[in-house]
This record gives C-alpha cells, sequence and structure tokens, in this order.
C-alpha cells in the first residue's frame, strides 16, 4: 500500500497511504537501533569493568603515567573537537593495556569502532563533558589506589549513562523524523 504503479506512467508514492505503516515502520527502526546499541553496551561493559578492575590490581608506574598524561590531553583537547571522542577511547584503550589481558583487550579493539560512534553523540553535550572528565579521574584514582570494586563501579556507571545519552539521542532524532513526516 506505499507504492502504487499508474499504467504507463511508473511507480508513485501511494494517495491513500497510511500515515501510521510509515509511523510504525520508524518507531521499529528504531527500537532495533536501541537494541543494538545496548547489546554493544551491554558487551562494552561486561569487557571493560573487568579490564578495569584487572588494571586495578596488575597496572604499574609506567601505566599510571599514560593514563594521567591522556586526561591531561583530554583536559587541554577544545570542547568542541572530534578528537575528544578518539582521546576518551584511548584512555579506555590504555586501562586494557594496564590490564594485562590480550584476550580482553582484543575484544575491546575488535568493538572499537561501533563504540567510537556512539560515544560521538555526547561528545559536545557539556554536561557530559564534565561527568566523563570527572569519570575518568575517579577511574583513574582507583586504579591508583587498587581498588578494583570501586574501578568497576565507576565503569559500570560511565557506561550506563553513555547508554542513557545515547537512546536519549535517537528518541530526539525519532521525535524530529516523525515530525518532519507529518508536516509532509
Amino acid at each position: 500500500g506505499v507504492i502504487q504503479r499508474k499504467q504507463g506512467k511508473g511507480n508513485y508514492i501511494s494517495d491513500n497511504l497510511n500515515r501510521t505503516i510509515i509511523n510504525n515502520s520508524f518507531k521499529y527502526a528504531l527500537i532495533s537501533k536501541e537494541k543494538e546499541v545496548e547489546d554493544l553496551l551491554e558487551a562494552r561493559k561486561t569487557i571493560e569493568c573487568e579490564l578495569i578492575s584487572l588494571a586495578a590490581l596488575r597496572k604499574t608506574p609506567f601505566h599510571l603515567k599514560k593514563l594521567e598524561q591522556k586526561i591531561q590531553e583530554l583536559k587541554d583537547c577544545e570542547k568542541t573537537n572530534f578528537k575528544r571522542v578518539q582521546l576518551d577511547f584511548e584512555f579506555h584503550l590504555l586501562i586494557g593495556e594496564a590490564a594485562k589481558s590480550k584476550t580482553l583487550q582484543d575484544l575491546q579493539i575488535a568493538i572499537g569502532d561501533k563504540v567510537m560512534e556512539i560515544m560521538k553523540v555526547g561528545v559536545f553535550l557539556p554536561e557530559a563533558q564534565i561527568k566523563t572528565e570527572a569519570e575518568h579521574i575517579m577511574m583513574y584514582k582507583a586504579i591508583e589506589d587498587s581498588d578494583a570494586a570501586r574501578a568497576r563501579k565507576i565503569m559500570e556507571r560511565h557506561i550506563e549513562q553513555l547508554k542513557t545519552r545515547h537512546i536519549r539521542k535517537l528518541e530526539t532524532i525519532d521525535s524530529l523524523s516523525l515530525q518532519k513526516k507529518e508536516r509532509i
């Protein structure tokens, strides 16, 4: 009922198009995208919470210095620069390095591109930047203090907040798409 064939004229959008079909398809696409994000962040949480716990137990002064330098690079990076996403992800990779678990770190790297796409959603939100910087510092302190449980808790909250921001952004995009379709 979406496409109507007119003999000798071609294919056209149906004059009797049911807008609920379109609205429902957008809702389905949103739900599908939300599920993909949830699945990816669930995997990330599983991997990175274990990595940060191990990093708290296995880090060396060399790892602490590299983490500290990455935090400083993030602080020095302009708030509107997309390089922040790369620096943020590099901080997480350094945690993986400090954990000294090759397999978990390989898994972290394997999902890295998709994770960075999700991270881009909140990169320019001032409240997200402030929280992210503070959480990175708290992660660093927990690793420095060899407090695996605290480190795990901070990482878990960090990833949950990213999930919330991303799904809120998807819902906003969906709402704007529906408003635009209704005006047509």
